[in-house]
């Protein structure tokens, strides 16, 4: 059951939570069906980590969103948004609604294994850390390629060089062309503090993709943390549509919004828009045991 809203505004949507819990995961929302049935595949290892789910609900069906989150859920808040869908918003919502020290980026359409979020926790107890997901396995696997006695592992990178001379190699993605298994840049586990220290994720990446590189990049910039890859998830397969691209090919879109944080690297900005973000209005609904 969930209690009655209380309405909060930006900076003051703290001062109601009281969490003892280890992980805060936060998902962004907008009408994605599929986040009951990940919660449910991922109920075990919720419990045991003694994490408390956040859904960010911005643009879509309250009413649908609160029906599809498990009754046997006991830790979560639905925030819904007064706002057109942004991921990156609603990441950022999540990062100040949040009040344990480490925290999980997690999309609607992910379940992850039982020892997953222990791994992110192990990893973000020690400080100059954060974490992505090291495996992600298909829910509709695709055919691997038939070679018997070698691996084929394809790698992704971009390098970029700053004007102060400063070079970072941010590997993007790699996939096992054998597994099908590919790794999840997008799964971001760090300390709370280091991302609102960086101003969180860009806002202004409206389009799909990017904008768990950047942050990446940024901590890495910044903070000089380093990138630990754990644990596998499982990703419910689903075609573009469901993708945030606007009237762009996926290619299209993820050029997009890299430029648009290349031309920030230029002038030398290296924040998210966190501060900016946190003051939308939005309502904290938190489930009642």
């Amino acid at each position: 059951m969930f209690c009655l809203p209380q309405y909060n505004a930006g900076f003051q949507t703290r001062a109601i939570l009281v969490v003892t819990e280890d992980l805060s995961l936060i998902i962004p929302w907008c009408n994605r069906a599929t986040l009951g049935e990940t919660l449910l595949a991922s109920l075990h290892a919720l419990r045991d980590s003694r994490a408390t789910v956040i859904v960010i609900n911005c643009g879509g069906d309250l009413d649908a969103l609160v029906a599809s989150i498990p009754n046997s859920l006991k830790r979560a808040l639905v925030v819904n948004v007064r706002h057109p869908f942004n991921k990156s918003l609603c990441l950022n919502i999540g990062i100040a609604v949040a009040s344990t020290q480490l925290v999980s980026v997690m999309d609607a359409d992910i379940a992850f294994s039982f020892d997953y979020l222990k791994k992110v926790t192990t990893v973000l107890s020690r400080e100059g850390y954060f974490t992505t997901a090291a495996r992600v396995r298909e829910s509709e696997a695709c055919a691997p390629l038939r070679v018997s006695h070698c691996g084929v592992d394809v790698h992704r990178y971009h390098q970029f060089t700053f004007r102060d001379g400063r070079k970072i190699r941010l590997r993007t993605g790699n996939t096992d062309l054998l597994t099908g298994l590919r790794a999840g840049p997008g799964l971001i586990g760090a300390r709370r503090a280091a991302l609102r220290e960086v101003g969180g994720f860009n806002s202004s990446l409206t389009h799909w993709g990017w904008e768990d590189h950047d942050i990446q990049l940024r901590l890495i910039y910044l903070l000089g943390l380093k990138r630990r890859e754990v644990g596998t998830v499982r990703h419910i397969t689903h075609s573009d549509p469901a993708r945030q691209l606007g009237y762009l090919t996926r290619a299209e879109a993820s050029r997009v919004n890299l430029l648009k944080c290349m031309e920030a690297y230029d002038r030398g900005d290296f924040q998210g828009s966190y501060h900016n973000d946190i003051r939308i209005s939005y309502d904290i609904h938190t489930v009642c045991a």
